[in-house]
């Protein structure tokens, strides 16, 4: 049971990944489409809100710096791969972290 609550838990976070990622390819190339420049804020409350501190106990705004730096170039479906196997890097500080999932 727990592990269900962690994969979805996951596969929410990903997605907020994803449309972000998106969402800023779409502003790059038309920047007043105001839809991806919504759902860009949307992602952006998200990873600084409660609810994402329920779900993991990595820091969203690291995480939103990361991608804005797009330091988080792999594919979502590699990052999957890092989140499901508890083991990513820190890239802002270079130190090996556990990435865990609140259950």
């Amino acid at each position: 049971m727990n592990r269900n609550w962690e994969d979805f838990a996951q596969a929410i976070i990903l997605q907020a990944v994803d449309d972000y990622r998106k969402c800023r390819r779409r502003v790059r190339q038309k920047p007043d489409q105001k839809e991806a420049q919504a759902m860009i804020r949307e992602v952006e409350k998200f990873f600084r809100s409660r609810w994402f501190r329920q779900l993991s106990d990595v820091d969203g705004s690291t995480i939103l710096y990361n991608l804005r730096a797009n330091l988080f170039r792999p594919p979502v479906a590699e990052i999957s791969k890092e989140v499901r196997s508890a083991e990513t890097s820190d890239l802002s500080s270079g130190q090996s972290r556990r990435l865990r999932m609140r259950g």
